[in-house]
C-alpha cells in the first residue's frame, strides 16, 4: 500500500511539472538570442585584436572556454559574456578573448563556434569594441 502511495505522489509531481511547463530535462537549450553566423571573411582572434581596423565585420572560429553569467540581483565585476580561445587548452589567459554577450547561457563551454563579430570604436577613447552579430555551433573537432 505504501509503495502505491509513493508511486501516486511521484506521478502527480511529474504531471504537475509537465502541465505547468516545468522541465525535468537539464539539457534543455536556453533560448537563442542571436541569428546564425553570417558569411563573412574569417580571421584569427590575434588578427582581430591587433590588426583589424574598425569599422569592419568578420568571422572567427573559436572555442567557448568560459561563460560568465551574473545571477539576477547580484553585483558582478564582469558583464555576462563568454571567453573565447582558438584552442581548448590555451597556454595563457592572454590568449583568451572576452566577448560581452547577453544571455551567455545559450553557449556551451568547450564547444567550437563560428562567430560573426562587428568591430567599432568606443566613443571618446577610440578603443576597439566587439559586438556579436550571430553564431553557429560547429561540430566538435578533436
Amino acid at each position: 500500500m505504501k509503495a502505491l502511495q509513493i508511486l501516486t505522489v511521484g506521478f502527480l509531481i511529474l504531471a504537475i511539472g509537465y502541465f505547468t511547463g516545468c522541465s525535468t530535462n537539464s539539457m534543455d537549450e536556453t533560448e537563442r538570442t542571436f541569428p546564425l553566423a553570417f558569411n563573412l571573411e574569417s580571421t584569427t582572434i590575434e588578427t582581430l585584436r591587433n590588426e583589424m581596423a574598425p569599422p569592419d565585420s568578420l568571422n572567427i572560429n573559436a572555442f567557448v572556454v568560459g561563460i560568465v553569467a551574473c545571477p539576477d540581483g547580484a553585483t558582478c565585476f564582469l558583464p555576462d559574456g563568454i571567453f573565447l580561445s582558438e584552442s581548448l587548452n590555451p597556454a595563457s589567459d592572454e590568449q583568451n578573448f572576452f566577448l560581452e554577450v547577453r544571455n551567455s547561457q545559450q553557449f556551451v563551454k568547450d564547444q567550437p563556434y563560428l562567430l560573426s563579430l562587428s568591430i567599432s570604436t568606443f566613443p571618446g577613447n577610440g578603443k576597439k569594441r566587439f559586438r556579436l552579430l550571430g553564431y553557429s555551433q560547429l561540430l566538435n573537432v578533436d
